[in-house]
This record gives structure tokens, C-alpha cells and sequence, in this order.
């Protein structure tokens, strides 16, 4: 969603939170949290001009974070660390 600028509503579980900054990229809730997630749903249902600002911030984030360029350099990274260590 991020890559296509595309602001995220999730629950925070996991790494989302490296990429979805509050008010920014996205919003998050408590994980298990169903009626966070329900306020948060009807809250952008209701004013749905919140979420065009955020586009820019959001594919930028991806495009920082987990772009195909950026996977690849760290996984060269990560392979090549791994070869020296096993070297």
C-alpha cells in the first residue's frame, strides 16, 4: 500500500511500526483493539480528506524502506556478511 502511496490503517503487530508512522504514512491501532479499529475506520470514512496528505509521506517511506533497490542492497549485504563469516 505504502509503494503506491497509499496511507495504512493496521494494528500494530510485528514491524509494521518501522514503516507506518502515525499521522504520517498511516495510523495505527493496539493489536486486538476492535473498537480502535472500528473509531479509526469510521473517523477516515467520515473525513476522508485526511488521507491525501499523507500519500507523498507514505510512498517516500517505502521507497526508503523497502524499495526493490533498498532489499536488494541489504540482502548483498546480509549474503556477503554470511560468506565471510562461513569463509
Amino acid at each position: 500500500a505504502l509503494a503506491c502511496g497509499t496511507p495504512v490503517l493496521s494494528s500494530n503487530v510485528g514491524g509494521v511500526a518501522e514503516l507506518v508512522d502515525e499521522g504520517r504514512t498511516g495510523w495505527l491501532v493496539p493489536p486486538g483493539d476492535d473498537q480502535a479499529l472500528t473509531a479509526a475506520l469510521d473517523r477516515l470514512m467520515a473525513r476522508p480528506e485526511q488521507i491525501a496528505p499523507l500519500r507523498p509521506h507514505a510512498r517516500t517511506k517505502a521507497l526508503e524502506r523497502v524499495s526493490s533497490e533498498v532489499v536488494a542492497a541489504a540482502l548483498r549485504d546480509c549474503f556477503a556478511a554470511a560468506a565471510k563469516a562461513h569463509a
